[in-house]
């Protein structure tokens, strides 16, 4: 007898399979569960829905945890009560007071940003991505700093017109405590072009704040995992993951 609450919600073989080829594919459940309810919405189905299915054992006798983009063994509880709630950033400017132009994703030229790290040594790589057209840009970097973020970044999107180059949303990490050079060095601005030198900062510990990015950080680790060494990765490498842009997304608030 199942308990109440823990009632497998996939039960039509044929979404279960859609389902299945899609996580092989590397598809996050969120991407899962919006195409699968926009080509088919009288039958939708949400994403808490199709972990259920992966995190049900009985239900399927492969294990699916593995193609999810951390592939935990076991679903954690949300939220990190070992992270230190505080942040350092100079004149941060939170999300709270970020234009509804931007949220709503239409008006391009809106960035989110972060980092992967490697266990294996101090390199890094900064992965930005724009949240209305879901742009992907990846630059590896010799260490985790605010010095080579910041030129990262100024790097990847200083090719850009200026309305691609509007405001840029960050974490609470301490490499981003340059962002103000980073402002000057780009010129981005407020949505209603008022404000010079732009940026958000996520509420401490609520990176999903910058969902998009994250969603995007967890597709890129199908390639890097986190026993990847960063030192051995190439530019020419992180190049050719960024096809990740030719994906079918889902955007993330």
């Amino acid at each position: 007898m199942q308990v109440l609450g823990q009632r497998p919600r996939l039960k039509d073989q044929k979404l279960m399979a859609y389902v299945v080829e899609k996580l092989k594919l590397g598809w996050s459940p969120k991407l899962i569960s919006g195409r699968w309810s926009k080509d088919h919405p009288n039958v939708s189905i949400g994403h808490e829905a199709i972990y259920r299915f992966i995190y049900n054992k009985k239900q399927y006798e492969e294990d699916l945890t593995v193609y999810l983009p951390h592939a935990h063994r076991k679903r954690l509880p949300r939220g990190n009560p070992r992270k230190q709630c505080t942040s350092h950033i100079p004149v941060r400017r939170s999300i709270e007071h970020i234009a509804k132009s931007v949220e709503e994703r239409k008006q391009p030229g809106h960035w989110e940003t972060d980092t992967i790290i490697s266990r294996q040594s101090q390199a890094a790589v900064a992965v930005m991505l724009e949240r209305t057209s879901q742009i992907i840009h990846l630059k590896k970097i010799k260490q985790k700093s605010s010095a080579l973020l910041s030129q990262a970044i100024e790097n990847s999107l200083q090719s850009y017109p200026p309305f691609m180059r509007r405001t840029i949303t960050y974490d609470n990490g301490s490499e981003n405590v340059e962002h103000l050079k980073t402002n000057k060095s780009l010129g981005t601005q407020s949505p209603d072009r008022c404000i010079r030198g732009q940026a958000y900062f996520c509420n401490p510990c609520h990176s999903l704040g910058k969902g998009s990015v994250e969603n995007a950080v967890g597709l890129v680790r199908r390639f890097l995992s986190k026993k990847t060494d960063s030192v051995k990765i190439t530019q020419h490498q992180l190049n050719r993951i960024e096809y990740l842009n030719q994906r079918p997304t889902q955007k993330v608030s």
